[in-house]
């Protein structure tokens, strides 16, 4: 494979989706530093899309998106700036 053929696809392709770009797809980021992750990996799920690539996530990567927008939520919060513990806070709800 060569670097010219990783931005295109095919029908026949099958890719496995990190959760890295579940995050800057999906979560709410702010910030200018994102809006290149974000374009990119916007456009490229699209072009993945429009190929009809066959996509996969496993629960792996499930879980790790979840716990990583869920911490990025917590942190938003400003809860963190009282010392409460993140895990400690997730067993009680």
């Amino acid at each position: 494979m060569n670097l010219s053929s990783l931005n295109s696809f095919s029908q026949n392709d099958r890719i496995l989706i990190d959760a890295n770009v579940l995050i800057y797809v999906y979560c709410p980021l702010n910030g200018r530093s994102y809006e290149g992750f974000i374009s990119h990996y916007t456009d490229t799920l699209q072009k993945i899309g429009n190929a009809k690539s066959s996509v996969f996530v496993n629960s792996l990567i499930i879980s790790e998106f979840i716990n990583r927008w869920l911490r990025m939520d917590f942190s938003r919060t400003g809860l963190n700036d009282f010392k409460i513990n993140f895990k400690r806070i997730s067993k009680i709800l």
